[in-house]
């Protein structure tokens, strides 16, 4: 099944290399939450791909929004608010699941979506 998951291409390149070599990270991390989702995983690896998610958030997100600010975005308030529920619905994983399985199950489920809004952008 991991064959069939998206790889990264330059084709996705924008141009700008801080935030490419962010995407390609983008890209490992969902792999990896794929990977683990289709598993049996342990309380402390799903809490060190939360951790990487969100830093990767918080600097990808600042970073982003930075540059669409500098080459004059046209849709910049929109993404900001699509970064904006990205974070909220990360953050209320933490708080609404139950178990180590659930929230694997739903960060699988908002990554996914995560990754299909991106992989659409850079098309």
């Amino acid at each position: 099944m991991v064959s069939n998951f998206p790889s990264w291409s330059d084709e996705y390149c924008l141009g700008n290399e801080k935030i490419d070599l962010q995407h390609q990270r983008f890209f490992a991390l969902t792999l990896e939450v794929f990977r683990l989702s289709n598993r049996y995983i342990y309380k402390t690896e799903l809490k060190k791909v939360l951790m990487e998610l969100f830093s990767y958030m918080k600097n990808h997100f600042d970073d982003e929004e930075e540059y669409m600010r500098e080459i004059k975005y046209p849709y910049l308030d929109e993404h900001i608010i699509m970064h904006k529920n990205i974070v909220k619905s990360m953050k209320s994983l933490l708080y609404e699941c139950c178990s180590t399985n659930e929230l694997k199950n739903e960060l699988y489920n908002i990554v996914s979506s995560w990754f299909l809004i991106i992989l659409v952008y850079m098309i």
